[in-house]
C-alpha cells in the first residue's frame, strides 16, 4: 500500500510537468498569465496531532541546490530511487505514508516559469481522478516562488480507503531544475503523525544553497552582455545594513548595504551599492528598522546591475555602480 501511495503521487508529478520540461518546448505549453485562485477546504489532517519533525533527529537531503530536513520516521529509501527520483517510506508495517523528491531539467527564465505555474496547477488538478481538492495556493520554498496543492482520493475499489496527499513545486534557476516534493498517507495508517503538518515544516525550513556574492567579479565587468552570467541567479548576500526602509504604498521594504568594494570609475569615493527588496515578513524577520548596523545573511535573486554613466574616463565608464536584489513589490 505504501508503494501505491507513491505511485499515485508519481502520476501527479508526471502529468503536471508534461508540458513544462524545458525552454525548448515553450510553444507546446499553453501560455496564460492568470494566477489560479487560492482554494481551500477543511478536513485534511483529521485527528492527527503528533509531530515527528525534530531538527535534532531529522534526516537531511540536498536536492537540486536546496537543503531539506525531514522526519526520521521516513526511514526506508525505495530501491528504485535515482538521481532524479527519491522515495522514502516509514519502516513500520502499520504506517502507510511516503515522501518523495523529484527533479526535472528546465532551461527557461524564472519569469517564464512563473507564467507557466497556472498551467502546471491546472494539469495537476485535472490529472487526479476522483480527487477532492483541499487547498491550492502560492508557496515559497527556500525563498523561491512556487505552488502547493493538497488533495484526497478515494480508492476505486470502494473499500473506503482514502489517500491524502500534498504536492509542491518550485524552480531553482541556479541549478536549472524544477524541484518537486510530495507527501501522502492513507486511512490505513495507524500512527497519529500529522504527516501534512510535518511536510509543511519540511518546506518552511528548506534552505537554498547559493554561491557567495563575489562583488569583485561583478565589479570587474564592463558591459550589459557580461551581466547575463550574474543577473537572474540567487546569491548569498552578507554585509552590514547601512539603511533600512519599511514597506510603504504597496511596495516592499528596502535595505541598503554599502560594502568596502568601491565602484570602478568613481575614484574610490563611492561604494558599490547593494539594494535588497524584502517582503514585510522578511523585513520583520531581520529586525525591521532596528536592523541598521547589523549583519545580514540571506539568499536573494540579483534582479539588475546599474552601470556607471557619469565617469569621465571612457576606460571605466559603464562599470557596475549598483546591484539590486529581490522584487520591488
Amino acid at each position: 500500500m505504501k508503494k501505491l501511495i507513491a505511485s499515485l503521487l508519481t502520476m501527479v508529478l508526471v502529468i503536471s510537468l508534461a508540458g513544462c520540461g524545458s525552454g525548448d518546448n515553450r510553444e507546446k505549453v499553453a501560455h496564460t498569465t492568470k494566477t489560479p485562485e487560492v482554494m481551500e477546504s477543511s478536513g485534511v489532517s483529521g485527528a492527527r496531532t503528533v509531530s515527528g519533525f525534530d531538527t535534532k533527529t531529522n534526516k537531511t537531503i540536498t536536492w537540486c541546490g536546496i537543503d531539506f530536513s525531514f522526519p526520521s520516521y521516513f526511514t526506508v529509501l525505495d530501491k528504485g530511487s535515482t538521481e532524479t527520483w527519491m522515495k522514502y517510506y516509514p519502516e513500520e508495517d502499520y504506517y502507510y505514508a511516503s515522501l518523495m523528491f523529484q527533479s526535472q531539467d528546465f532551461s527557461g527564465t524564472q519569469e517564464y516559469f512563473n507564467d507557466q505555474i497556472p498551467s502546471i496547477v491546472k494539469s495537476t488538478i485535472d490529472g487526479i481522478a476522483n480527487a477532492e481538492l483541499h487547498k491550492s495556493e502560492k508557496i515559497s520554498i527556500a525563498g523561491l516562488p512556487g505552488w502547493t496543492i493538497t488533495f484526497s482520493v478515494s480508492d476505486k475499489k470502494g473499500d473506503g480507503v482514502i489517500t491524502t496527499g500534498s504536492y509542491s513545486f518550485v524552480y531553482n534557476i541556479n541549478t536549472g531544475k524544477i524541484v518537486m516534493i510530495s507527501c501522502g498517507y492513507d486511512s490505513n495508517d495507524k500512527s497519529h503523525y500529522d504527516y501534512l503538518g510535518d511536510y509543511k515544516k519540511v518546506l518552511e525550513t528548506a534552505e537554498l544553497l547559493s554561491e557567495p556574492l563575489d562583488l569583485n567579479a561583478i565589479n570587474g565587468t564592463n558591459s550589459d552582455k557580461s551581466d547575463a552570467k550574474f543577473v537572474g541567479k540567487y546569491y548569498r548576500v552578507t554585509g552590514i545594513i547601512d539603511q533600512a526602509m519599511k514597506p510603504s504604498d504597496g511596495s516592499n521594504a528596502l535595505v541598503i548595504i554599502q560594502p568596502d568594494v568601491m565602484a570602478k570609475g568613481m575614484r574610490s569615493t563611492l561604494p558599490l551599492e547593494i539594494n535588497i527588496w524584502l517582503t514585510a515578513d522578511e523585513f520583520k524577520k531581520i529586525g525591521g528598522i532596528s536592523s541598521v548596523g547589523k549583519q545580514i545573511d540571506l539568499s536573494k535573486k540579483l534582479k539588475s546591475i546599474s552601470r556607471n554613466a557619469i565617469s569621465k574616463d571612457p576606460a571605466v565608464k559603464g562599470y557596475p555602480l549598483q546591484l539590486e536584489f529581490g522584487e520591488y513589490d
